[in-house]
């Protein structure tokens, strides 16, 4: 019995200590589980107060940046509109296109006087004879030729004389003028040409005082435009330069400006009939729907003198006589 009593001892030790080894490991094993939820109750203030601040001050400076972004934006448009007006404003003090004329050089050209002139002022202001040009004007200066030549040119001029030019049209030739015209762009914006036509502003008779006539070849231009100014309603047409029917000029090419870009072409005005004083006619488009006139003078502005285009016939009656150039000699005899 005895026996048997410590046995039953030694078991309830045996489970008392394996119930107390089960509660311990047990406990242990609930702090391990608990310990993830204790460490994050222990961060959580501190994630509070660091990190949160942090993301919400970030979100702030991105929102601020975007903000300023789109403040440099608007006040860069702001700038650029405020100096287009500028330049707008600039601009507008002048046409949308500026032009620029002068007289074409032609060979095959005469000058034709109101009154009659006498055979010396004829030789005086007709041109030297090639004998000079080989004996003494090859000899001289450029600059100083170039005078010469104007000054003969500004003595027909004060006598009353009027350059005029032997050109065709189809198979219509006749006498005239011809000049060679520029146009330059004068807007922000590309300038079309919409429109482009004659106005006659007087017509009078000829004038048959003396005829002086220096026959050659016509001048040679990139482009030719004609006008014949005989018809009732004259228009601007584009010579071929290889021959053809003539075309109204904006029916075969578009002129469009940009700030700046220039284009040149020769204008060949004919009459055979009268005296005609007239000027070029713009309509030009710019913008999204502005449309300006503009006026093109003998001097490339609005408001100078007209383009004066006379007729010159060789077998024409001239009180003062017709001296036509002998081309080998460079003289000026009196034909009639």
């Amino acid at each position: 019995m005895k026996i048997e009593s410590r046995r039953g001892s030694e078991r309830t030790k045996i489970n008392r200590e394996r119930r107390r080894r089960r509660f311990v490991a047990g406990t242990k094993r609930g702090k391990i589980r608990q310990h993830g939820t204790v460490e994050q109750k222990r961060w959580w203030p501190w994630i509070t107060i660091v990190v949160v601040p942090a993301i919400i001050a970030t979100a702030g400076a991105l929102y601020s940046a975007h903000l300023s972004l789109q403040q440099a934006g608007r006040q860069e448009a702001l700038a650029q509109s405020g100096a287009n007006q500028a330049v707008d404003a600039e601009l507008s003090a002048k046409p949308a296109v500026i032009a620029s004329v002068r007289e074409a050089d032609y060979t095959n050209s005469s000058w034709v006087f109101s009154r009659p002139l006498s055979e010396s002022t004829v030789k005086s202001i007709a041109g030297y004879p090639y004998a000079w040009w080989r004996n003494k004007g090859q000899h001289l200066p450029h600059d100083v030729v170039s005078k010469m030549e104007q000054e003969l040119v500004d003595k027909k001029r004060s006598l009353g004389g009027f350059l005029t030019v032997y050109d065709c049209l189809d198979s219509s030739c006749k006498n005239g003028s011809s000049h060679l015209v520029t146009v330059v762009g004068n807007r922000r914006e590309k300038v079309r040409v919409v429109d482009i036509r004659v106005k006659v502003l007087d017509q009078t008779e000829a004038p048959h005082g003396t005829l002086i006539v220096y026959p050659g070849e016509g001048a040679n231009a990139i482009e030719r435009i004609g006008i014949d100014l005989d018809d009732p309603s004259p228009r601007v047409m584009l010579i071929p330069e290889n021959g053809g029917d003539l075309r109204p000029l904006l029916d075969v090419k578009s002129i469009d400006l940009d700030r700046g870009e220039q284009q040149g072409f020769e204008i060949i005005a004919l009459t055979s009939n009268y005296r005609v004083k007239w000027e070029l006619e713009l309509t030009v488009a710019y913008g999204q729907s502005t449309k300006e006139k503009i006026r093109i003078r003998s001097d490339g502005t609005e408001n100078g003198a007209p383009f004066d285009t006379v007729p010159a016939n060789r077998d024409g009656n001239y009180s003062g006589g017709v001296y036509v150039r002998d081309n080998s000699t460079g003289e000026f005899p009196r034909e009639r």
